[in-house]
């Protein structure tokens, strides 16, 4: 096969065109779908960026749309301890369950995007996710998550108990 390549091949440049083996288009195909594949994965991560700050909002805004009830608990005589510990326990409920159903989408996303690139491409592509790739985002999403609610909660706290159950 290489022998009759060598014979065509100055036919073909003549004209403009070039010959490749089957190996080498292989070799580029597999190349493109795991191309694509980091493109597909540089999307997922801004959407996940995007989610994380979301989750980092709608906790600030939770918090301190509850600072009433905040300082009511503080006014029952919760110490401010007790109540950060409440909020966080809450706050950790909710980015649990979050992450849970992110887990879950991020799967199937990610072997959606894998079936396409096979199916486009024609080669195997590979679902493999370290331990690291996967640690790393849900970290951050409960490190950023309980910074949010934390400052949150200090603010809230912050406010004078008069302010805050006047509701100004």
């Amino acid at each position: 096969p290489d022998l009759e390549l060598h014979l065509v091949e100055p036919m073909l440049r003549r004209r403009g065109l070039t010959a490749s083996t089957s190996r080498e288009m292989r070799a580029q195909a597999r190349s493109n779908a795991h191309a694509q594949l980091a493109t597909v994965s540089r999307i997922g991560s801004l959407i996940a960026l995007a989610g994380v700050l979301a989750v980092a909002a709608a906790a600030m805004l939770g918090v301190l749309g509850r600072a009433r009830r905040i300082t009511s608990l503080r006014t029952i005589g919760m110490s401010s301890r007790q109540v950060a510990s409440a909020t966080f326990s809450e706050l950790a409920c909710i980015v649990l369950m979050g992450a849970l159903v992110g887990l879950g989408i991020g799967i199937a996303g990610r072997a959606l995007a894998v079936h396409y690139l096979a199916n486009s491409v024609s080669l195997p592509v590979s679902l493999y996710i370290s331990w690291p790739q996967f640690a790393r985002p849900v970290a951050l999403v409960a490190a950023i998550a309980g910074v949010a609610t934390v400052l949150a909660v200090r603010a809230s706290l912050r406010l004078p108990l008069r302010r805050a159950l006047d509701g100004r």
